[in-house]
């Protein structure tokens, strides 16, 4: 005699609610890693910008901002 199928087994209604809940959440999740990826990666390229324009400037040249 087999088991009847389990509450998460893709036979009921409730496995059908718990992939779409676990698929929404990793599109939710995915979509804001992201977004804060990408925040990440411009400041980054902000701050290499700053960098190379104080660089260029000759204010990192001499070692301080007083000379």
């Amino acid at each position: 005699m087999t088991l009847p199928p389990g509450p998460y087994s893709g036979a009921s209604a409730l496995a059908l609610v718990a992939r779409a809940s676990a698929f929404s959440f990793g599109l939710v999740y995915g979509s804001v890693k992201l977004k804060i990826l990408k925040l990440a990666l411009l400041g980054l390229f902000c701050l290499l910008l700053l960098y190379m324009h104080l660089r260029n400037s000759n204010i990192l040249r001499h070692g301080s901002f007083c000379s």
